[in-house]
């Protein structure tokens, strides 16, 4: 059998496709991609499904609004860049509100990303089992089958980013400026989807000018780079800057405080809260979200592997493996307060996967040949596969599973108001009626799922001072969800109009209560 048998470019396209697909279908996406938001990380869901909803409505690009119509009644809000609620809402308006539309955008962003790691792999390597090994590989992690077809940015940010790298490898075999021009538009797009997305790129920018010291004591080869590189590497820092500052603007003049623009440091936390990260951290992310544990063991073997091989290993890779795994330890510290229960904020750190895989394999390569290029380590390749992908297939049926612990208060308390609508034209309410959810600790769930615009009880903590000033901006009716909301004495005034009932929910009027 000959060597090369395990490169073959022209189709492994394809066969990278059908894994894609063979996945997905084991996740059961085709079932997932209409489910509305619910599980973990419900509420941050709502809240990216009620931007797109309100550019279907007709919002200008640079004035994106959510359902919740804060503070000044306006709902104007913002975080990312835009660009892929505002795609989505502008197809909406043709389509309807279809969310299997919405999701499957950032599932097909997401392949796009991991078809970069498989081509990044495979011409780095020359082994195109071994490069769609990696690149399925990273679809077996809970938390990335979880969010690629889910409504955070995150995803997609991560995807680009994958895409970027991908043309700065190129770049580094073909240094034509059109792979770097492109290697600095994807990471753009990233970073105006998620600051942090940048992780990998300033890795890339300081082994770029650690390739141009006078000395090199690296010995890093020297990567050619003209007048117009420098200035497109600025812009990659420039324009995200320039659209972060008017988000901070923009939600000052409306509704700020909803999304976060900043970071939250271990530095700022207490010992007490650092700890509980921690076992966090151990006792629950390491264990179910981001990987099988086995598998985080192989990789930390090897990471300790590439040690006595690293003189095999080409220097600008192994110097962008260094280089990234500092830059995420900084991340973590920078974001730890949001470690415990965001795991999504630890996406932008998967990049390191296909970087330590593709450093590994090329020692593989060298010392040991035989390995990656038999079919016993194809077939080892296989198994692990199997193995991870199942793991991935049971954590992620469990977050969608209704009796869950983690959907538990949606089916009980929120799952009503995505079937109330018969009811609510019924009682002539319409979309233009602005209401208070009670029930509703999030920004948005409630009135995103009745598609509804109005105010829940976040920053009104069921203040009778703040009810009434949300019924002086022109909320009519009160939704109640909860029975334990009943029992709060002080609504008593709010609740003596009762207009309707579906299931859990309540329905008053507050016609009259102020005067």
């Amino acid at each position: 059998m000959k060597k090369n048998w395990v490169y073959m470019p022209k189709i492994s396209y394809w066969i990278f496709l059908i894994g894609y697909l063979l996945l997905a279908w084991i996740y059961q996406y085709p079932r997932i991609m209409f489910e509305l938001p619910q599980s973990l990380h419900q509420w941050r869901q709502a809240d990216c499904l009620s931007l797109a909803s309100n550019y279907q409505g007709g919002n200008d690009f640079f004035e994106p609004s959510v359902n919740y119509l804060g503070r000044d009644g306006t709902g104007k809000t913002m975080s990312e860049f835009p660009v892929i609620y505002y795609a989505v809402g502008k197809i909406w308006r043709d389509t309807g509100e279809q969310i299997c539309i919405y999701r499957g955008l950032i599932a097909f962003i997401f392949f796009w990303g991991l078809l970069a790691v498989m081509r990044m792999v495979e011409e780095q390597l020359k082994n195109s089992w071994y490069a769609i090994f990696t690149a399925l590989l990273m679809f077996t992690s809970p938390v990335l089958v979880y969010y690629s077809n889910n409504f955070l940015m995150n995803i997609p940010a991560f995807s680009f980013a994958l895409i970027g790298l991908f043309f700065f490898f190129r770049y580094l075999k073909s240094p034509v400026a059109i792979n770097f021009i492109f290697c600095c538009i994807f990471y753009t797009l990233a970073a105006l989807l998620k600051a942090s997305s940048l992780l990998s790129f300033i890795a890339v920018v300081l082994l770029l000018v650690l390739s141009h010291l006078r000395n090199n004591p690296l010995k890093i080869n020297n990567v050619p780079l003209r007048r117009k590189a420098y200035l497109a590497i600025i812009g990659v820092f420039l324009i995200p800057l320039i659209w972060y500052r008017y988000a901070i603007w923009y939600n000052a003049q409306h509704t700020g405080g909803i999304f976060l623009i900043g970071t939250l440091p271990i530095w700022k936390m207490t010992s007490a809260q650092i700890q509980e990260t921690l076992r966090h951290l151990f006792v629950q992310h390491l264990r179910w979200d981001y990987f099988r544990p086995f598998t985080e063991v192989a990789f930390l073997l090897f990471a300790i592997a590439i040690v006595p091989m690293w003189r095999a290993i080409e220097r600008n890779l192994l110097i962008l493996l260094v280089l990234i795994s500092m830059g995420s330890v900084a991340f973590c510290l920078l974001f730890f307060g949001a470690l415990q229960w965001h795991d999504y904020y630890v996406i932008d750190l998967f990049i390191l996967v296909p970087i330590l895989l593709m450093a590994f394999g090329s020692g593989l390569n060298h010392y040991f040949p035989r390995i990656l290029s038999s079919v016993i380590g194809v077939v080892l390749m296989l198994g692990f596969l199997v193995h991870n992908a199942d793991f991935a297939r049971r954590r992620n049926l469990e977050r969608y599973d209704i009796n869950n612990y983690r959907n538990l208060h949606h089916r009980d308390i929120f799952q009503a108001f995505s079937e109330i609508e018969p009811l609510l034209k019924e009682l002539h309410i319409g979309p233009e009626e602005k209401v208070i959810s009670l029930s509703d600790y999030s920004i948005n769930i409630t009135l995103v799922l009745m598609h509804r615009k109005g105010w829940t009880d976040y920053g009104i903590g069921q203040n009778p001072d703040r009810i009434n000033e949300r019924i002086e901006q022109g909320a009519r009716y009160l939704f109640v969800a909860d029975k334990k909301t009943l029992e709060n004495p002080v609504l008593a005034p709010y609740l003596k109009n009762k207009i309707g009932e579906y299931r859990n929910i309540m329905i008053y009027d507050l016609t009259g209560i102020i005067h």
